[in-house]
């Protein structure tokens, strides 16, 4: 076939004609299944947002990396691009929550995440672009590496030792905060290609080549996410509203809704067990399942 396929009067991209492949071959004339509001998907989206924001306010986690696994193996989505606007539109506000607690806490330093940013925004507009036309079955592969690149930060975490002297607002002097400026770029690539908030990369970058301790870099690498998950939202919707998600452009939006409420309690809640359970317990048992969990995205991506 060549050009593009017409159905219903719109070009479909890449995405859609494969999906739609897909559906021929089991017997079906529709697009994937998309987000359909049962009472029992309702809850399992309040239950998820609950769950993804829980555990990222007690291990430091972004909440995309609970939610786009779930979104499509529990809840069976089967178009990424109303997936990652879903996960995109309740970031915002989990975003936004947790940058607030960073402010509060006196650790972002304001020169880092001014370097951070602009090439932030750039990467994330560019991922998000670059992978209109992707494969699903290459995103479930690409989005298990990352989770194996996940569990060997928190197995890092489970064996690191404490110790470091953060540093407060006002010495970012005191850093070559410069070197932020190519840490954004990555850091919004992967963002926009897998739908996720980027900090699992800008948290060790900073680290490592501006040389920040663990706190300072979580707290500028949260605040830079707000302007780049902000483009990915707009970015999401201008794609619902030409036809990308094969569901209505508001199935996003009214999905994260049932979302939000959870994932941000869930943020405020994770962050006072921190002060109750044996955090490095808890981060042992959710390796093991980001351990299954990527498997089973690798075995599905290399089956299709």
């Amino acid at each position: 076939m060549k050009g593009s396929y017409e159905k219903e009067g719109r070009t479909t991209t890449y995405l859609q004609r494969e999906t739609l492949s897909l559906c021929c071959r089991c017997g079906s004339d529709r697009l994937p299944r998309t987000m359909e509001f049962t009472p029992l998907t309702v809850f399992g989206l309040i239950l998820l947002g609950a769950v993804a924001g829980t555990l990222a306010g007690l291990l430091g986690i972004g909440g995309g990396v609970i939610n786009v696994p779930a979104l499509t193996l529990v809840f069976g989505l089967g178009n990424i691009l109303l997936v990652k606007a879903i996960v995109f539109t309740t970031m915002i506000f989990t975003v936004l929550s947790s940058a607030t607690r960073h402010i509060q806490s006196r650790l972002v330093l304001r020169r880092v995440v001014k370097f951070l940013v602009p090439m932030g925004g750039a990467g994330v507009a560019a991922g998000y672009l670059l992978s209109r036309d992707m494969p699903p079955s290459l995103f479930q592969g690409l989005f298990g590496i990352f989770l194996l690149y996940v569990v060997a930060l928190n197995v890092k975490r489970i064996f690191m030792a404490g110790g470091e002297r953060d540093l407060a607002t006002g010495d970012g002097d005191a850093v070559p905060y410069r070197r932020a400026f190519w840490i954004g770029a990555p850091m919004g690539f992967v963002a926009g290609v897998l739908g996720i908030g980027g900090g699992s990369l800008a948290g060790p970058g900073l680290q490592v080549f501006v040389r920040l301790p663990l706190r300072n870099a979580i707290a500028c690498s949260s605040v830079s996410m707000i302007p780049l998950v902000a483009v990915a939202v707009g970015l999401s919707l201008w794609e619902g509203c030409q036809g990308g998600f094969g569901a209505p452009w508001w199935t996003a939006p009214a999905a994260a809704a049932f979302m939000i409420p959870g994932a941000v309690t869930g943020a405020w809640l994770g962050a006072w067990l921190t002060k109750v359970l044996p955090v490095r317990g808890v981060r042992a048992v959710f390796v093991a399942v980001l351990l299954v969990t990527a498997a089973k995205l690798i075995h599905a991506a290399l089956s299709a």
